[in-house]
C-alpha cells in the first residue's frame, strides 16, 4: 500500500483522467485531488479545497475501475501490464 492508497486506485485516477502515469508514486494531495477532480471539483484558484461529496463520487468511479484492474488480471486478461 502507498500513501494509504493500493497502487491500483492511485494509477487508477490517472488513467481515468487520461494523464500520464509518473515514474513516482505521487503525493497523499495529488492523489486526493485527482480523484476529487473526477467527481466534479475542477480545481480553480479560488475553489479552496475539494470537499467530501467530490471527493466520495471520484473514490466510487475509482475503486470500481481498481477493482476491474485487478479482477482483469486474476483472470489472466492484463498478463502484459504491470
Amino acid at each position: 500500500m502507498e500513501l494509504g492508497f493500493e497502487a491500483e486506485e492511485w494509477k487508477g485516477a490517472y488513467i481515468l483522467l487520461k494523464k500520464p502515469l509518473p515514474k513516482t508514486p505521487p503525493s497523499l494531495n495529488t492523489v486526493l485531488r485527482l480523484i476529487a477532480r473526477l467527481g466534479g471539483f475542477l480545481g480553480r484558484k479560488s475553489d479552496g479545497e475539494p470537499g467530501l461529496k467530490t471527493f466520495w463520487t471520484g473514490w466510487a468511479l475509482v475503486t470500481s475501475f481498481a477493482s476491474g484492474i485487478e479482477n482483469a488480471r486474476e483472470m489472466g486478461w492484463l498478463e502484459s501490464c504491470g
